[in-house]
């Protein structure tokens, strides 16, 4: 099967991958930029068990998340088998920055999502309360926008899981430390 035109341009254009790989790691050093800010939050000021705080961290980053780069910072955050608390900034390639809110298990106690629906919702948060507790496609995944939900926003838990989120366009990424601090302290403060 031959190449494609599209592929074979590709194929032979070696500053597209050194540039991707800047790129990436352009994203990695925001991302430990984030970080920095949320640790600065740490002041025991935040509801969320200690143990989430210590976590170091994590920032992941993969070549395939739906066919797509992308790299995740998971901090604060707590795995533990059923039960999880993390809050997730992510970067996928071609599409958005966003956070994700997750719990599970035990730590659904911990959720901000309660809180916020007490206070109103605000139209840009996503929910997710679908058994795809790992999807993270907010155009073609199992998120509803706040303000499209049938009955007005609210947060279902039937899945002892639940997860929301909120986006930011790429071309703002100068904004993304504040604005993930801004979430996390709307979310949990």
């Amino acid at each position: 099967m031959p190449y494609t035109d599209n592929e074979f341009e590709i194929l032979g254009d070696r500053h597209f991958l050194l540039t991707k790989r800047k790129a990436i790691d352009h994203t990695v050093q925001l991302l430990a930029d984030v970080k920095d800010s949320l640790k600065d939050l740490n002041k025991g000021f935040y509801n969320l068990p200690a143990a989430a705080w210590q976590s170091m961290g994590k920032i992941s980053k993969g070549e395939n998340y739906r066919g797509l780069p992308f790299v995740a910072l998971d901090y604060p955050a707590l795995f533990e088998r059923k039960n999880i608390l993390t809050f997730r900034t992510m970067f996928w390639w071609g599409h958005y920055f966003a956070v994700f809110m997750m719990c599970s298990g035990e730590m659904m106690k911990w959720r901000p999502l309660k809180k916020l629906e007490e206070k109103g919702l605000k139209n840009d948060f996503f929910i997710n309360s679908s058994k795809d507790f790992w999807n993270f496609d907010l155009d073609n995944g199992p998120f509803i926008k706040a303000e499209e939900m049938p009955d007005g926003p609210r947060i279902e838990t039937a899945h002892n899981s639940c997860s929301m989120a909120r986006r930011l366009e790429i071309k703002d990424y100068k904004k993304l430390p504040e604005w993930v601090t801004d979430t996390f302290m709307e979310c949990f403060g």
